[in-house]
């Protein structure tokens, strides 16, 4: 079998600037009046199996009300899947996709692989530009007509529009950008403690959430401190967001484990808070500290002493997986198993990595059916995944 070929960039750009033209000629062929403002390529996606070659969404004047609308409410309404005409890829344009995945997997490794998707999706930004310049050449579309590759991080987006344009379709996402690069100017102190600042939502607030927790996720033991101050209310914040990033910063302190026990224990905070702060306690390596209180605690936080095993571990800075806290607990409390099974079986697992596969192999013969059940399944997907990335026959 030959050893399948990268689509070359030409390749990959005549094929999405031939997408984005074929479906304005369908759209102006079953609508000749109306005005036809955006085209976006949206649902870039692999899921391991295959890579997907985007769907063309053709928005009119109408959708541009609906988007500017959501833009002046804070919002965003470039959900191209709400826009009534789509155009999914055509088996040549499906072709280079499926080479691109083929070629991938034949580099025999992950990080390889993800690399030649990054390379894949790039070409986009370039392709929406030679699409948009066609397009108003041939008479399909005004002046005003853009070509928008939307990914969830918006970087495409960026890439493929002009500033003018950005500030015209896109001003929230140009004033984050400008509120992102002034706090990453501060010194140290006074960026983490903006940052943790906006960790909590309010309206008009820029930048929030998640873009925040990556933020901050960098800052690593240094943010410590001040996430600490809001677990002990001298500042305002989420308590559950909190406890997430000091288990994925994995600094542990006994002022840390003190500020998450006494949010765990207290009655008068939410489910969400005690729960999160259960898990972080769990990753932090104190599951003893939720043990210690279990007739105190609803079964929603005991269940938090399987966070260590789940997905959001994944974020963990130097994690090492390990069932024998878990397995200790087991033995001394039996009675906690179906709580625990049930919680080690909800949700997506953690990943496994390298080093951390003499312990799941070790679980897989411990005396505890959800442990050696949860072990299996994290080598099962494991060596799925390096299967997928082995040579194959034609590969070199």
């Amino acid at each position: 079998m030959a050893k399948t070929e990268r689509p070359t960039h030409a390749e990959i750009q005549e094929g999405a600037m031939g997408h984005v033209l074929r479906a304005l000629r369908e759209f102006r062929d079953e609508y000749p009046e109306k005005e036809v403002f955006a085209a976006v390529f949206h649902e870039f996606h692999w899921d391991g199996e295959y890579i997907y070659w985007p769907m063309v969404a053709v928005g009119t004047q109408e959708d541009r009300v609906c988007c500017e609308e959501h833009e002046s409410g804070g919002g965003n309404c470039w959900d191209s899947t709400s826009w009534e005409f789509l155009v999914e890829a055509a088996e040549a344009e499906q072709e280079l996709a499926d080479r691109m995945h083929e070629y991938g997997l034949s580099l025999c490794n992950k990080d390889a692989y993800i690399e030649e998707y990054s390379r894949f999706v790039n070409v986009f930004p370039l392709a929406a530009k030679e699409a948009t310049e066609l397009a108003i050449q041939e008479g399909l579309v005004g002046d005003e007509f853009i070509v928008v590759p939307l990914d969830g991080e918006m970087a495409l987006v960026q890439a493929a529009l002009s500033p003018d344009q950005l500030q015209r379709h896109f001003p929230n996402l140009v004033a984050e950008d400008a509120e992102r690069q002034r706090i990453m100017e501060l010194p140290q102190p006074e960026r983490i403690a903006a940052l943790v600042e906006l960790l909590e939502y309010r309206p008009g607030r820029l930048l929030w959430g998640e873009a925040v927790v990556e933020l901050l996720r960098k800052e690593g033991a240094a943010a410590v401190p001040q996430l600490l101050a809001v677990l002990q209310g001298k500042v305002g914040g989420e308590a559950w967001r909190v406890a997430s990033l000091l288990a994925d910063i994995h600094h542990s302190t006994p002022d840390v484990v003190a500020a998450l026990e006494a949010v765990m224990l207290n009655k008068r905070r939410s489910g969400p808070d005690r729960q999160w702060c259960a898990a972080a306690l769990a990753r932090l390596g104190h599951s003893d500290v939720i043990v210690a209180n279990l007739e105190r605690l609803p079964d929603q936080v005991v269940a938090r002493l399987a966070a260590p095993y789940g997905s959001f571990a994944d974020q963990t800075a130097d994690r090492n997986l390990d069932y024998r806290p878990l397995e200790q607990i087991l033995d001394d409390y039996p009675q906690l198993e179906p709580l625990l099974a049930a919680a080690l079986r909800s949700g997506a697992p953690v990943e496994l990595r390298e080093h951390e596969l003499a312990e799941a192999k070790r679980a897989t013969t411990s005396a505890h059916l959800a442990v050696r059940e949860h072990a299996t399944g994290l080598l099962q997907d494991y060596h799925a995944t390096v299967e997928m990335f082995q040579p194959r026959d034609g590969d070199k």
